[in-house]
């Protein structure tokens, strides 16, 4: 890249140069892991990491490579701390690719995202390395949406990202049930995605079979930011013309007697904001 003249990349010069000192260093095998986690110190002096990474000759064949080595071990328990840490690097550098406003389009275009697939299609358990690697996969993903870009949720709506992200919201840890809530939350609060939803009826009743799932099996332990994602998914479903009749007869029982029997007072407590989103909730059911 050019760092010269009106569109020159921003960060202080001494960051600039030595970011492109580290992205030579990439192709170099023996220096490859210490560039990689040198350059995610960088993310916030040089804004424009994401330009140099994308656009730099070999830089994203070389972190793929890195990626796609561990896949056979993503299935397994076999996979190190060390090298999930390594894949987290790559993975972290391709999320400031995919939140760039000047490389997500190119990202996209590249069919980018369907590389996040296998992370998160691990298997659920307790080992920490695969857990963290698909939270890091989820949270690319996470990135993406933040930005409120149709491109964006157009992509996510015509790839198989969303039926991952509900079957994550079914079987996997805390951590990753809240981002995977949040990412096809984000989808739905888009008109399309919301649309596309009730295209067909077993879409709708396969997303409400996971949120019933969802509270029924979290009980009262249910964590404030988790419930507080899915009532808001609720509230959207209520949105739409089609959703307020079917999600009535569809919504758990516990939800619906919560104001009366105390059930979710713990939460209540905790944040009262919850209490609130529930009030609204029955309300547009009724």
């Amino acid at each position: 890249m050019d760092a010269s003249g009106a569109n020159a990349p921003k960060g202080d010069r001494h960051s600039i140069q030595r970011v492109s000192e580290l992205i030579e260093s990439v192709s170099d095998p023996a220096c490859l892991k210490s560039a990689v986690i040198e350059l995610l110190e960088y993310r916030e002096t040089v804004p424009d990491l994401a330009c140099y990474i994308w656009y730099s000759y070999g830089t994203i064949t070389v972190l793929l490579s890195q990626i796609l080595s561990i896949y056979p071990l993503l299935t397994t328990g076999n996979l190190s701390t060390i090298d999930s840490h390594q894949v987290w690097a790559c993975l972290t550098l391709l999320q400031s690719v995919a939140s760039h406003p000047d490389t997500k389009h190119e990202f996209i275009k590249a069919l980018m995202p369907v590389y996040l697939y296998p992370f998160l299609s691990i298997p659920a358990g307790n080992h920490k390395p695969n857990e963290f690697l698909r939270l890091t996969g989820l949270g690319i993903l996470g990135a993406m949406v933040s930005g409120e870009d149709p491109v964006v949720f157009n992509f996510l709506l015509e790839s198989d990202v969303i039926p991952r992200c509900l079957e994550i919201m079914q079987i996997c840890s805390e951590l990753s049930k809240n981002v995977a809530t949040f990412i096809v939350l984000k989808v739905l609060l888009y008109d399309a995605g919301l649309a596309a939803l009730f295209e067909v009826p077993e879409k709708f009743y396969a997303v409400v079979s996971v949120l019933h799932q969802m509270i029924t099996s979290a009980g009262q332990s249910i964590s404030v930011r988790l419930f507080k994602h899915i009532l808001r998914f609720y509230l959207r479903l209520t949105e739409h013309p089609k959703g307020k009749q079917p999600l009535a007869k569809a919504l758990p029982a516990c939800l619906l007697t919560a104001l009366e029997t105390g059930y979710y007072d713990r939460v209540f407590a905790q944040d009262p904001s919850v209490r609130e989103l529930l009030e609204r909730l029955i309300k547009a059911v009724a």
